[in-house]
């Protein structure tokens, strides 16, 4: 063999190393992330588990929640309005009002 092929062979060499190192490390990194994937599919499974045991539909749950938290703003404000008013009634006869 003469110097040049043994280079190259010892550059070849270098490079699959190289190549081997990054294969195992991507072999790490698959593994972790298909571990976190496993995880969080363990995680949905368990709570979808009791929405299917108790026949649970979420869809038009969530479908109304906007309306039914509009509709509850709505309700406290005129609560709120009416009870102030009444406040301001029952006051009333309390403040004595300047006569000029």
């Amino acid at each position: 063999m003469n110097p040049e092929q043994t280079d190259e062979l010892t550059a070849e060499s270098t490079e699959i190393d190289r190549l081997r190192a990054r294969v195992a490390q991507l072999e790490d990194e698959l593994a972790a992330l298909q571990a976190w994937a496993n995880g969080v599919v363990a995680d949905a499974q368990k709570r979808v588990y009791w929405l299917d045991r108790l026949h649970l539909d979420l869809d038009p749950i969530m479908r109304r929640l906007p309306v039914d938290f509009a509709v509850g703003v709505y309700l406290t404000l005129r609560d709120s309005y009416r009870w102030a008013g009444k406040q301001g009634r029952a006051l009333s006869g309390f403040v004595r009002r300047k006569t000029s």
